[in-house]
């Protein structure tokens, strides 16, 4: 899909492998987004389509 090992649900991916990170995808704007990136060490990671929210284990 986008070079990167993925979870998917009805094809469309929902987290990825960033590194040694795990990403998430979450809806811009939604509340889910907002608590995520209120989160210590959260920051957004954006591609060409989507919003990523990578989170350190």
């Amino acid at each position: 899909m986008f070079g990167k090992r993925a979870l998917k649900a009805d094809g469309k991916a929902f987290a990825c492998l960033k590194g040694d990170l795990l990403a998430f995808r979450l809806g811009d704007g939604t509340p889910a987004h907002t608590k995520a990136l209120a989160l210590p060490g959260a920051e957004l990671a954006r591609s060409r389509t989507a919003s990523w929210l990578p989170i350190e284990p």
